[in-house]
């Protein structure tokens, strides 16, 4: 056996692991405050744009809930027509035609009406 001749020992140091951590922590701080300076910006783009979308939808419950009140004025008006052409006799002429029109206005109308109110329901049961 040779003398002097043990496990080769190497010289070099091994890099502190702590020395390395705390390089790679602060090469990554610029990055995590560009990337939370972003996410803010987003942030406070998407809760304005949440806030316009209430403003719209409040508006447009306020404007069907108009459109309905129209709706089921016209659907009396129609009815209250029907109720009056039932009083003429059939013999004077146009009246079946005339009724039976008034009564498929009055049905439209309480059908559009019926869907805008499940509309105005819809927005309502959002707590808007």
């Amino acid at each position: 056996m040779l003398c002097g001749m043990g496990p080769k020992v190497s010289t070099h140091r091994a890099p502190d692991p702590s020395h390395f951590s705390m390089q790679t922590i602060a090469s990554k701080l610029d990055d995590y405050g560009g990337e939370a300076t972003k996410l803010q910006e987003r942030m406070v783009a998407a809760e304005k744009q949440y806030h316009d979308s209430i403003a719209q939808l409040r508006s447009a419950r306020q404007q069907m809930q108009r459109l309905s009140a129209s709706l089921s004025a016209g659907e009396r008006s129609a009815n209250s027509m029907v109720k009056e052409l039932r009083q003429l006799s059939p013999k004077v002429e146009n009246v079946l035609q005339l009724r039976g029109e008034a009564a498929g206005h009055a049905y439209t109308l309480r059908t559009h009406k019926a869907k805008v109110d499940k509309s105005v329901k819809r927005i309502a049961n959002m707590d808007i």
